[in-house]
């Protein structure tokens, strides 16, 4: 069933190049997916810079209650090791510096991670200066001009229903924003 009906799709999903992923509560074979650095290692070969983010307590489920690893500073470092760049909560700020002091994981893992993280942010625009984002402030939520595009945005849900999926393979789909591409 792994391979058939998870494992597929993300095979499929790799061949568009996707900037990030995502590991989950999931476990596989008793790991769970954010210390599975087999399963991590395989996505990552397939797109070497792609971000690989946690879902958000994941990390602490490692220790808590997983009980996979002893405590918050084997689970960043296990976490790390694995292949999770980034930690959806506030773990990894924590006790990344701690897991390096006792050997756990290194600052070339997390500069590496950093690196990953960073380029993608850049690669959206988010650092520069000329971002028609950056410039929206407190008066411009739910202000007129944004009211206008809600009716583009209640038409996109079409997607969360099944009425169009799966898509067959001449379907054609765009993604389409500042920042989708």
């Amino acid at each position: 069933d792994l391979a058939d009906s998870y494992l597929e799709q993300f095979k499929i999903a790799t061949r568009a190049k996707p900037k990030g992923a995502m590991c989950s509560y999931a476990s596989i074979n008793g790991v769970p997916s954010c210390a599975n650095a087999e399963l991590l290692k395989d996505f990552r070969e397939a797109i070497p810079d792609a971000v690989i983010t946690t879902d958000c307590g994941a990390v602490a489920n490692l220790y808590q209650a997983e009980g996979y690893v002893a405590n918050a500073t084997e689970a960043v470092a296990l976490a790390m090791e694995s292949g999770v760049d980034l930690n959806s909560e506030y773990l990894y700020g924590e006790y990344l510096g701690d897991a390096i002091a006792a050997g756990l994981t290194s600052e070339a893992a997390v500069d590496q991670a950093l690196t990953r993280a960073l380029n993608v942010r850049f690669e959206a625009g988010v650092f520069d200066s000329d971002d028609q984002w950056q410039h929206l402030g407190l008066s411009d939520i739910n202000s007129t001009g944004f009211q206008a595009n809600l009716d583009a945005a209640l038409q996109s849900l079409v997607l969360l229903k099944n009425e169009i999926l799966p898509l067959n393979r001449t379907t054609r789909v765009a993604l389409l924003g500042p920042h989708c591409c």
